[in-house]
Formats: C-alpha cells, sequence, structure tokens
C-alpha cells in the first residue's frame, strides 16, 4: 500500500455514525481527504450492505455541523 492511507471506525449503531460524520472532527477529516492527488475510494460497511461517499454528501448536505468533539 504505497501512497496510501486506510482508515477505520467501528460503530455502536448506525445513528452514532450519523452524528459522527455531521461533526467538526469529522469534517477536519474530509479537509485532508480534500488534498488527495486522486479521487478516494470510501467504504461504509454495515452489516448484510454497504455504502460509499454518498452516505456522506447525503449526511452533511446542509452543511451545518450537529457537534462539536
Amino acid at each position: 500500500m504505497q501512497n496510501q492511507v486506510q482508515y477505520a471506525e467501528q460503530w455502536e449503531s448506525e445513528e452514532a455514525l450519523h452524528e459522527h460524520i455531521r461533526s467538526d472532527l469529522y469534517l477536519r477529516l474530509l479537509s485532508a481527504v480534500e488534498l488527495s492527488q486522486s479521487a478516494p475510494e470510501v467504504n461504509y460497511y454495515y452489516m448484510g450492505r454497504s455504502k460509499g461517499f454518498e452516505l456522506v454528501e447525503e449526511l452533511r448536505r446542509d452543511g451545518s455541523p450537529r457537534h462539536k468533539r
């Protein structure tokens, strides 16, 4: 894995994940992703299904962070 970053987290519930994605802390991660030289591969794995970067776009669409961490 040259020139790659692998980032993994595990959440107790889907709502906890969604709140994290809406947080100011996650905004810092998104800022780092924007510096990438190529489009990132982003996957969110659920029990029985997965979602891509569209989950972040959907949850952050209104542009207002919900929680500061």
